[in-house]
């Protein structure tokens, strides 16, 4: 018993020892040669002297080891060359050197060495030439950022999880592979590149990915029945490409998602009603921006229960605004673990979640409540969607930025919009809108942006409160029987008020005393 006791306490003093010393001698002479063949004009490693290499910048070791295990070298504008003498880190497993300018040279063969490693990254480093087959020896892999010429190193790394190859130039994929190999793949992000095809029929084999983002290149056709292999998706972006044809039925297998964007493509016909049914009901994020989707929008898309962020501007939609959308007032799970109300949300932008769109995303819960805290608004602009703006509106009110413009939207606009008091944007140019400005909207104390313009409006427009800090008469602009600042025609105390879509005329001395009511 007392030998054990011995052994273990020279074990603790041995470690106390490493410690106490600092890095092993041979990785520290090792580092110093690695930074004599880097040219360093900012003067980024000048912490690389003295005896402890583990102080340095960008050099982390081993708290029970001292070994070196990473080199955060990234964004450090370092150039030369990548001494061989990298290779001798042999308990290396994260290796940083994206956005430096090693212009010229071509990826080191020696990376592929370092049998430990578990992160890679190369990107935007302006390495030159092809892709080193060695690094399909590097098998701990999870995590590889790179460049070109990628496909069948990649294809050597089973245990790889997340790939990375963002606004890369490539032009090409390969439409099929003679075997899959990297069926260990979490994350794939091929966005922001130039690849002309068809999707690539080797992605059915990737049957535990669960972030796949292929937006903005010119991928094309039709998706077809192969989605329904991908089961574990939580994350789909398709953005800013060519398909065609109708919605995807086979996403309706996909019961794990919570983000889809299918946004700027040439998706036709109507928008299925499975979408709020059983299929999606996870959908927190839903993008349909600027297709050729027709019909109306289905009532079943508004039950879905955690929806956060929903887009349906710049389609061919018709009908009636379903009432339901005043449902969207549900209760969302914050970080914290607290239920906090929550709205409709608009995507404004392409969410690159790193937002993030793009991004690696660590939890969906950690990223949406982020979103949530910033995002609240639905647009629904330029689509074909008549009838009256439904009074149901003013339960959203968590609602930061509501966008109906460019419709055929008729009748007044309700008076319960003042119970929005988040508002900050409302946009309801270019429609059929008729009657009088609610004076409930100078009670909007949020509201900085206001459209109106393009109607069929009439009588004098409400003043006080938020609406006297909006003197721009542009945005009353075409509705010829509006009166009254910040507009030049003066409002006489008989003039009627003309509502266009009934023919009937009110007298405004009312109107003035509608007015003068508090909301």
């Amino acid at each position: 018993m007392a030998s054990c006791i011995l052994s273990f306490l020279l074990l603790i003093l041995s470690m106390q020892a490493n410690r106490a010393i600092g890095c092993i001698e041979r990785e520290r002479n090792t580092l110093l040669s690695f930074k004599a063949g880097l040219p360093d004009p900012s003067n980024f490693l000048s912490s690389w002297e003295g005896r402890d290499c583990c102080k340095w910048t960008g050099v982390v070791c081993s708290n029970t080891t001292s070994h070196v295990v990473k080199l955060k070298l990234g964004n450090l504008a370092l150039s030369g060359e990548i001494n061989p003498s990298l290779s001798l880190l042999s308990d290396l497993k994260h290796l940083d050197l994206s956005m430096n300018n090693f212009h010229g040279n071509s990826i080191p063969t020696h990376i592929g060495s370092l049998q430990k490693l578990k992160y890679l990254n190369l990107s935007n480093a302006w390495f030159n030439g092809i892709v080193p087959a060695q690094l399909g020896n590097l098998s701990n892999l999870r995590y590889l950022d790179l460049i070109p010429n990628w496909n069948q190193v990649v294809n050597m790394l089973p245990s790889l999880e997340v790939l990375h190859l963002k606004d890369c130039l490539l032009s090409g994929i390969p439409t099929s592979l003679p075997y899959v190999n990297f069926t260990s793949l979490k994350v794939l992000d091929l966005s922001g590149n130039l690849i002309n095809s068809t999707l690539p029929k080797w992605l059915w084999n990737l049957s535990r990915i669960t972030h796949l983002d292929l937006s903005y290149n010119n991928l094309h056709g039709f998706i077809h029945d192969e989605f329904s292999c991908l089961k574990s998706l939580n994350v789909l972006s398709l953005r800013g490409n060519n398909f065609k044809g109708e919605f995807p039925s086979s996403l309706q297998y996909c019961r794990q998602l919570v983000f889809l964007d299918l946004g700027h493509n040439k998706f036709s016909g109507a928008i299925p009603t499975w979408i709020g049914e059983k299929s999606l009901s996870s959908l927190m994020i839903l993008s349909l921006h600027a297709n050729m989707f027709s019909g109306s929008i289905p009532p079943q898309v508004l039950q879905l229960g955690y929806l956060q962020v929903l887009d349906l501007s710049h389609n061919n939609l018709s009908g009636i605004i379903p009432r339901s959308i005043g449902n969207f007032s549900w209760m969302a799970l914050s970080k914290s673990g607290k239920t906090k109300n929550m709205g409709v949300f608009k995507l404004e932008t392409y969410l690159d979640f790193s937002a993030s769109f793009l991004f690696v995303i660590k939890g969906a819960e950690r990223l949406f409540s982020n979103i949530l805290e910033f995002m609240e608004s639905i647009d629904l602009s330029d689509n074909n969607l008549s009838g009256e703006i439904p009074d149901e509106i003013g339960d959203l009110w968590a609602l930061q930025n509501l966008n109906l413009s460019r419709n055929h939207l008729s009748g007044n606009i309700p008076e319960i919009i003042g119970k929005m008091k988040s508002l900050e944007s409302l946009d309801l140019r270019m429609n059929n809108l008729s009657s009088t400005i609610p004076q409930s909207l100078s009670a909007l104390t949020y509201l900085n942006h206001l459209n109106l313009s393009y109607n069929n409006l009439s009588g004098p427009i409400p003043t006080g409160n938020q609406l006297q800090t909006l003197p721009d008469p542009s945005i009353y602009i075409s509705n010829p029987y509006l009166c009254g600042p910040p507009t030049t025609k003066n409002c006489s105390t008989n003039e009627s008020v003309h509502d266009l879509s009934e023919g009937t005329a009110v007298d405004s001395t009312s109107l003035k005393d509608y007015g003068s009511q508090s909301v």
